[in-house]
């Protein structure tokens, strides 16, 4: 993982390292999925950490529990995910299956177990609110200020799962070409189609926290939303150039 000092320093206090060895270890679909594999669950790790850290800057120190199960749920929340060939409530129910399996093996509260697994829930997709998420009975269960705390991880967790464009060529290309490749196997999905669909994702994101909206603003996202749009376009261009020698040799 790419971190900066302090960001290490985290991953090293709260032995994260560990945990996503344990992971990939659990992690069958990894390599099938081009997308929703390690390398995707662990740049939403590195963001959930920047906001930590950001957090701790602004004299807004998060609880070292809350941390936790921030962090965990970050590493885990795509495991054995099916790369599209099922219903994302499925994928949820797989990701939770390997938290709860790596759990047993840790020395995690039942609490924080369940914590876990509620925050993965807050990452399907199409997104439920997040009153269906926590259930409107934990509000009275864990008390408001509880309530609003978990609130808060789901909400930092579903920006992190929206910051893969940040990461770089890698994560842009995961953007415009990886994540396809999991629509056209199991969806069929022509590229075109592809595009468009993901460039009207990506261009009307809500950005669930003030950190991700400043964040946003700070690294240009429209500007990376145009380089990735680019980068899809090329990529058509050389299919269509392709299928056209294709269709020439016919």
């Amino acid at each position: 993982m790419t971190c900066n000092f302090a960001a290490h320093a985290t991953m090293a206090r709260f032995r994260l390292l560990d945990i996503c060895r344990l992971r990939d270890q659990l992690n069958s679909t990894s390599e099938q999925c081009s997308y929703h594999n390690n390398r995707h669950m662990d740049f939403v790790l590195e963001d959930c950490i920047e906001w930590y850290l950001t957090q701790y800057a602004l004299g807004q120190p998060v609880p070292e529990d809350q941390a936790r199960t921030l962090f965990y749920a970050a590493i885990f929340h795509d495991a054995n995910h099916s790369g599209g060939e099922l219903p994302d409530s499925a994928n949820i129910k797989h990701a939770i299956a390997a938290w709860e399996l790596a759990a047993s093996s840790m020395s995690v509260s039942d609490s924080m177990c369940n914590n876990v697994a509620t925050l993965i829930q807050a990452t399907e997709y199409p997104y439920r609110t997040l009153d269906d998420v926590l259930g409107v009975t934990s509000y009275k269960y864990l008390g408001g200020s509880a309530y609003l705390e978990m609130e808060q991880l789901a909400r930092v967790l579903r920006d992190a799962d929206l910051m893969t464009i940040y990461h770089g060529d890698e994560g842009r290309e995961m953007l415009s070409w990886n994540l396809y490749q999991e629509f056209q196997q199991h969806k069929g999905l022509q590229y075109n189609d592809y595009m468009a669909k993901e460039m009207s994702f990506l261009a009307n994101v809500q950005w669930n926290t003030a950190w991700g909206g400043e964040k946003a603003e700070a690294l240009r996202y429209d500007e990376l939303r145009t380089e990735v749009s680019l980068r899809m376009g090329n990529i058509l261009t050389s299919i269509h150039v392709r299928e056209r020698g294709n269709n020439y040799k016919d």
